[in-house]
């Protein structure tokens, strides 16, 4: 399982439109990575519901949400059009990320948050989509007062 300021990988994965995308090709973005594990279960269904409506409050925050499932590229487009999802989809089909990131693909893994180093700052475990969604912005907002309070230390020195 990856650690708490690990580099996240470097494996290369395919967006809904088919173009190879690495987790580090986002460098210089900070991240709230979703892992959706096997597929478009109703779990997952209701939480990529819960993260395009609050899609806005990641943004507002400089994160981008990130959905890691393991679908091929075509079952992730017809999902994003349907849906009008507004963030990156990641087909992960042979759960190669999730593995790497989780050490299987059964993990208690819900979400990670990625700095703009590409480096695992958070951790946060499988729960229901709204808590988890809701957990997670409560996370980004500590990250992100912590980052400010640090910068501000720095500049008072």
């Amino acid at each position: 399982m990856i650690a708490l300021g690990s580099p996240i990988p470097s494996l290369e994965l395919r967006t809904d439109e088919s173009t190879p995308l690495s987790l580090r090709d986002l460098k210089g973005r900070s991240l709230a990575l979703f892992l959706l594990g096997e597929g478009f279960t109703p779990t997952a269904e209701r939480l990529l519901d819960v993260l395009s409506q609050n899609a806005g409050q990641f943004l507002s925050r400089d994160y981008s949400p990130v959905a890691i499932i393991a679908e091929d590229v075509e079952a992730l487009s017809a999902f994003r059009h349907k849906q009008d999802v507004p963030f990156i989809l990641l087909s992960d089909a042979g759960c190669r990320l999730q593995r790497t990131i989780t050490g299987d693909e059964n993990s208690s893994v819900g979400a990670c948050l990625i700095d703009e180093r590409s480096t695992v700052v958070e951790i946060l475990p499988l729960l229901p989509p709204t808590e988890l969604v809701r957990m997670i912005i409560e996370r980004i907002s500590r990250v992100r007062a912590a980052q400010t309070a640090a910068t501000e230390e720095k500049s008072g020195s």
